[in-house]
């Protein structure tokens, strides 16, 4: 009888370690899958977000230099989807630097706008230097750097 009770508990034990392996593998590959949806949207996100920093810095360098035939700097990504794929995505870091770039790109077209920079002419330029040109280019560093870790 003893042979029989090890049989059956030996044989229950296989298949109660068959059963606990393939739901343990289960679990590993829906993470596996879950962090790499992931990965790829968090890719996604930071190509529109490089993409919208080139656009930004060929714009600072269209309005600071006196040169006639320096490109359009192109269309922009949209801003907002943008902004709520980070809050969704990004880590907190890369929020901070994403809000610092709008804040600080904001305060430049305030800038203009209250200068009136562009009425006398499509070729006005605003001085390399200033202030708002300044903290609008390292939140652009920042917002690469924040990427690059992030990616790292």
């Amino acid at each position: 009888m003893s042979e029989i009770l090890l049989a059956v508990v030996g044989a229950g034990s296989a298949i109660g370690g068959t059963i606990l392996g393939v739901v343990v593998q289960h679990q590993l590959t829906r993470r596996h899958h879950k962090a790499s949806r992931l990965h790829d949207s968090r890719i996604a996100l930071y190509a529109d977000v490089y993409t919208d920093l080139h656009i930004t810095q060929r714009w600072i360098e269209s309005v600071t230099r006196d040169d006639s035939d320096y490109p359009h700097p192109g269309s922009r990504p949209d801003r907002a989807a943008i902004s709520g794929r980070m809050l969704l995505l990004g880590s907190a870091t890369a929020q901070r630097s994403w809000q610092e770039y709008e804040d600080a790109e904001h305060d430049v077209w305030f800038y203009i706008r209250e200068e009136g920079i562009g009425l006398n002419g499509p070729d006005e330029l605003i001085d390399r230097g200033h202030p708002v040109l300044v903290r609008l280019r390292d939140a652009v560093a920042s917002m690469h750097n924040a990427v690059r870790a992030e990616l790292a």
